[in-house]
Formats: C-alpha cells, sequence, structure tokens
C-alpha cells in the first residue's frame, strides 16, 4: 500500500490508527488514515484493508484484467467501493463506483436483491447531493423490488424502504413544495409499523424508522407534544438495551436532540447532544461523521440559549474535522464556513462573518455535486451586508444569489427568501437582516444514515 508523508505544520491531531498516539505523519492516500510509521501500518493492514478503497480499487483493476471489465461478479465489488466513497462522502467517487455497478448489473440482471441495494445506495447519492427527483424515483423502484421479494408478512428490507421512501417524499415536498406530506407519513408509518410486528423493538432499524416517524409527525398534522415523546421513548428503548457507549444509543442522542430542537426545547435538545458529544470523544474519536452532526447541533441550541462563544467554539471545531477530512475545497467545507459565519454575525461581527463567507464562496465553487450550495452562501453574504449598511452590496450578492439557485433549477425556501430580499433591495422597502436561513446541503443529507 502507498503511504504519503503528511506536511509538518498538518501533523497536529493526526492520530495513529493502531497505537492512537498524535503527531503520526503517515497517511494512507485513500482517506483520513494516518500512522507513526511502517511498523503500525503493518499491525493495523488487515483490518484497514476491509475499507481501503485505494487496495479495494487495485483488485478490482486486477480482477478486470483476468475476467474482463463487464464480468459479473464485479458487480458486488465496484458497490462495495461506492458504498465506502458514500459513506465517507467522497462523491464523486461514489457516483462513479455506483454508476458501473449498476451498468454491470443491468446487463447481467440476476440478482434482484443486488439491484435493489444499489439502487438503495443511488438513492442516498442523490439526496445527498438534492437531486431528490432521481433519489425519490431510485428509492421507489427499489421498493418495488422489496414487495416482489417479500412474503405475505412483509420483510424488514421492505419496510425498511417504506421507511426511506417516504423520507424522501417528504424532503423532497419541501424543496419543490408538492403536497407529498400526508403520502410520505403513511408511507413512514406503514413502514414502521411492519418493522415493529416483523422485529424487536431495539432492533436499530425500528430506532431509526420511530426517529424519522418522530422528526417529521409534526409536519404532518401532529402535536408537538407526540414528536418528542416519540423520541424520548427511542431514548428509553435504547438505553435499556444497549451500552450508553454503544453506537446506537449515540445516535439516538443525535436525532432526539435535533427533534427537540426543531421543537424549540432547546435545554432538553442541548442536554442530549452534550451527552452524545461527550460519549462520542470518549469511546468513539474517529467517527468523524457523527462527531460533526453533533457540533452542528448543539450549536444552534448554543446559539438559541444565547451562548453565543461556545456556539463559535462548536462551529470552528467543525471546520478543522472537515480540513482533517479533506473537506476544506467542498460543500461540507462551505458549510462548515457558513456557520462559522452565522454565528459571527448573531455576534455583531458582520466584518469577521464577511471574511469567513468569502471563503465559503471560494468552497462551494469547487464542489461538483452540490446544487444551490452557491447560493444559500451568496444569501448568507446579502444578510452580513445589510447588518454594516451596505445595501449596494447586499443587493448585487442577493442578485447572485438567485442567479446560483436559476442556474441549477432549485425551488425552495431559502431561494425563495432570496427572491424576497431582492425585491426588496430593489424596490427600496424596508429590509429584514434576521438570517432564517436554512442551509439547503444540511437538509440534502440521508436522515437515516
Amino acid at each position: 500500500m502507498a503511504e504519503t508523508e503528511v506536511a509538518e505544520q498538518d501533523v497536529v491531531g493526526k492520530c495513529c490508527l493502531t497505537c492512537s498516539r498524535g503527531g503520526a505523519k503517515m497517511q494512507c492516500p485513500c482517506h483520513n488514515v494516518f500512522y507513526c510509521g511502517t511498523k503500525c501500518q503493518g499491525e493495523s493492514w488487515q483490518e484497514h484493508k476491509v475499507y481501503c478503497t485505494c487496495y479495494l480499487r487495485k483488485q478490482i483493476e486486477k480482477r478486470q484484467q483476468e475476467v474482463g471489465r463487464n464480468a459479473k461478479e464485479l458487480v458486488v465489488r465496484w458497490k462495495e467501493v461506492g458504498d465506502i466513497f458514500l459513506q465517507q462522502r467522497r462523491l464523486v467517487e461514489a457516483e462513479e463506483c455506483l454508476s458501473e455497478a449498476w451498468r454491470l448489473d443491468d446487463m447481467h440482471a440476476e440478482d434482484p436483491s443486488m439491484r435493489a441495494g444499489i439502487l438503495e445506495s443511488l438513492a442516498t447519492l442523490y439526496s445527498k447531493t438534492l437531486r431528490l427527483t432521481g433519489a425519490v424515483e431510485c428509492a421507489a423502484k427499489a421498493l418495488h423490488i422489496y414487495k416482489g421479494m417479500a412474503p405475505e408478512g412483509g420483510s424488514v428490507p421492505h419496510a425498511r424502504m417504506s421507511v426511506r421512501m417516504g423520507q424522501l417524499m417528504h424532503v423532497h415536498g419541501a424543496h419543490t413544495h408538492e403536497s407529498q406530506s400526508l403520502d410520505a407519513c403513511a408511507l413512514i408509518t406503514a413502514g414502521f409499523q411492519e418493522l415493529s410486528g416483523l422485529v424487536e423493538p431495539e432492533h436499530p432499524e425500528v430506532v431509526r424508522a420511530s426517529l424519522v416517524v418522530a422528526k417529521i409527525s409534526h409536519s404532518c398534522g401532529e402535536n408537538k407534544e407526540n414528536s418528542a415523546f416519540l423520541a424520548n421513548h427511542a431514548v428509553r428503548i435504547v438505553r435499556q438495551a444497549y451500552p450508553v457507549d454503544h453506537p446506537l444509543a449515540i445516535f439516538t442522542m443525535l436525532k432526539a436532540g435535533s427533534i427537540h430542537a426543531e421543537l424549540g426545547a432547546w435545554e432538553k435538545a442541548e442536554r442530549l447532544l452534550h451527552k452524545g458529544l461527550q460519549l462520542l470523544r470518549r469511546h468513539h474519536p474517529r467517527d468523524d461523521n457523527t462527531h460533526w452532526k453533533l457540533l452542528k447541533n448543539l450549536s444552534r441550541c448554543k446559539c438559541a440559549l444565547g451562548q453565543l462563544d461556545e456556539a463559535l467554539k462548536l462551529r470552528q471545531q467543525m471546520v478543522r474535522i472537515f480540513r482533517k477530512l479533506g473537506h476544506v475545497k467542498s460543500d461540507m467545507g462551505a458549510h462548515a464556513l457558513r456557520g462559522v459565519a452565522a454565528v459571527l454575525r448573531k455576534m455583531g461581527e458582520p466584518e469577521a462573518a464577511e471574511e469567513k463567507l468569502d471563503k465559503a464562496i471560494d468552497a462551494a465553487a469547487a464542489a461538483r455535486n452540490s446544487p444551490g450550495l452557491n447560493g444559500s452562501v451568496w444569501y448568507a453574504l446579502a444578510l452580513c451586508r445589510i447588518q454594516r449598511g451596505d445595501l449596494a452590496g447586499a443587493r448585487t450578492a442577493a442578485k447572485t444569489s438567485v442567479i446560483e439557485y436559476d442556474k441549477v433549477g432549485l425551488q425552495c425556501g431559502t431561494s425563495e427568501r432570496a427572491r424576497g430580499l431582492l425585491k426588496k433591495l430593489e424596490e427600496g422597502e424596508e429590509v429584514d437582516d434576521e438570517d432564517r436561513c436554512q442551509c439547503c446541503g444540511e437538509i440534502s443529507g440521508a436522515w437515516w444514515n
């Protein structure tokens, strides 16, 4: 396995995969994996090669030379690597691998479960890149396949896919303003009930589904108390069935905390998220994906509670995580910088916020798979300029935001606010600089992952 040396100034915070000591200088080019040296690298190789995308792709290339690039056996291998890239949020590479898996499966079409699995992965990929129509179409095809495979009493894959399909319909409706909420809620509820009849309440799929039900039940006509009850119930079930440091327990704290935050129960949300963050750092320090999500939601709570200094520190930690993961010039880097800027603006520092947004614009320009991101960053910049009294600059930023949204044809709450702001600025009306913008990319991330 080829290794690369990490520049001296970038070594801080790099922990060895084998011995966990800091200051590791050897990096596997596949992802954010570091070693003290060749000895530590050798000791961990058998474990690491299972998910080393460099190694797995070389194995595919080697096998292609032996059996040809259209061999049926390569379907599984391409999907495996694509799913790893998807987990690492390397979306361009994930799409390349999953598209190749789909091409080969379409050629052979012998295993319906594999076909459904590829469609599931593609649905997740498209949801992360806000291609929501494609995500819904892939999910619908996968659901149809699972339905044909399911026995009379239903199956876990079919029930799980019902929940995912409903959630995608719900998000798609939120972005396109189509009336899909009730259909989405019905599908999610049916999937949850099917799961509950097949496996125990503490089964991970049931827990995840119950959290999805809790998240969207309020938008489907239920009262806030019901959403809060469902979130708390999921926490209790997991607490009784799993150790407190189990990944599912931390995942449940994250999702339940975010639900309470959306309901305005900021102190309850803060307690859950803070507990989850402590446990994650102590027991799962390498889970960067859950780490940044906890930081993001906890920062929201701190802002709502007026603890802006703490909120800023949490957002800055997100930036450091994405820098470590190589996501500086990417959609995630742009979102992280935009989050820092939002807190700075709330602290009354629009000039400092603008500096962060300038960097976010550069990062967004380099992102290849996040439509609408440029528009949301320019909208945030317009609000900054309003705060410091630069209405001409705000008008330019708002106009650019609208242009960026029109480029990708994305209709969502943020794009409508950008258009409304531009109209006010052009007509000389009084403007409100309160940032009610929700970052589109954060909505797009597949909730169940």
